[in-house]
């Protein structure tokens, strides 16, 4: 029986790099393969990064008080900054298309917990839209 080497979960690629979760923490490898590289840290749970259109910047889902929440990076690692500050659940699905806004799905302001509204919000944390259907 072949041995299990990791559990790596939702991986993105831009260019040359993936970025992978395992252990709770985000991770780079070459796409040709290779030493994986530590890119957080974290006390709580990493999850679904998505590269910016420029692969510059990770958006990633993070569990550090409670509920996640919506966080950012540079791709290439540093310090995170987290985004929004809900109180309730929020996942990131992907980057907006025409500028540097992160989309994510949410269930704030939600009387049911599956109930979920797309929503933007800048880098800069200042302009969290939620999307009209």
């Amino acid at each position: 029986m072949a041995q299990i080497k990791g559990y790596y979960r939702y991986p993105t690629i831009s260019r040359d790099r993936i970025v992978f979760c395992a252990e709770d923490d985000l991770w780079m490898v070459p796409i040709q393969g290779g030493m994986a590289r530590r890119l957080t840290a974290n006390l709580g749970e990493v999850t679904h990064p998505f590269f910016s259109p420029d692969g510059e910047l990770l958006a990633f889902t993070g569990r550090e008080e409670g509920h996640t929440e919506v966080y950012f990076m540079p791709a290439q690692g540093g310090p995170a900054k987290r985004l929004t500050y809900l109180g309730s659940d929020s996942f990131v699905v992907g980057w907006h298309p025409n500028d540097k806004s992160i989309l994510f799905a949410s269930n704030s302001c939600q009387p049911f917990i599956r109930l979920l509204y797309l929503y933007t919000v800048d880098i800069n944390g200042n302009e969290l839209k939620r999307l009209s259907v």
